[in-house]
């Protein structure tokens, strides 16, 4: 006799698929973009950078998964934009200037973690946890992979003509910059809907491995 399938496991599953449908429909694309502007430690920094924001809204609000990823995504946008600011006015490298930001504050959020939780909780926190695709973690995914689609289906000339030539867009008063900072919105959203079911260091490989192989895959 076969015996009937646990609905909370069966919806726990259904919830996974749907969740990692989401953040691939999302990440892939803005990969394929990272890709091709060489930009493929940005989204590595950037997964590494809500660390910071991640283990402060741990200590105010505990494993609060709507206080985790205010704080995921305030520390992304922080990251992003104090690195692209950092590269503009240093004539930095973006790429170098990345991996001096998301170094530090992949630095800090370990020892804020390290400093003041138990082990279980940095295991999840940098790893991801089971079961994380619970209501809101299912509609941030659903509204970032909605909110990449959209821009995409409007700005991708844009995206482009910015990561090919920035100069000639700025020669011809494009607001190529305005570009730049949306891509890196996008891009921060994305893994911050990710993070809390493959954690810090994991989320950025939904992003990057599918757009690497679809290269290799397009070149044969």
């Amino acid at each position: 006799m076969i015996r009937e399938a646990d609905p909370v496991a069966a919806l726990a599953l259904k919830s996974a698929a749907a969740g990692a449908l989401a953040l691939a429909l999302g990440g892939a694309p803005l990969g394929v973009l990272l890709i091709a502007r060489r930009m493929s430690l940005m989204g590595d920094g950037l997964s590494h950078g809500i660390l910071p924001g991640v283990a402060i809204a741990y200590l105010v609000a505990g494993p609060d998964p709507v206080a985790l990823t205010i704080g995921a995504l305030i520390a992304a946008v922080a990251i992003a934009g104090a690195a692209s600011l950092f590269a503009r006015l240093r004539s930095l490298p973006e790429d170098a200037s990345f991996a001096v930001f998301y170094l530090s504050a992949l630095a800090a959020g370990v020892l804020i973690l390290g400093g003041a939780t138990d082990a279980e909780a940095v295991h999840n926190l940098l790893l991801g946890e089971n079961g994380a695709f619970d209501a809101p973690s299912l509609i941030l995914a659903a509204s970032a992979a909605t909110a990449t689609l959209l821009c995409l289906a409007f700005f991708l000339r844009g995206f482009l003509a910015e990561g090919a030539d920035p100069t000639f867009m700025r020669s011809v008063g494009a607001p190529g910059w305005l570009l730049h900072l949306l891509l890196t919105m996008l891009v921060a959203v994305n893994l911050v809907a990710g993070y809390r079911a493959f954690g810090a260091l994991r989320t950025i490989g939904l992003m990057m491995i599918p757009a690497a192989g679809s290269r290799f895959w397009a070149r044969g």
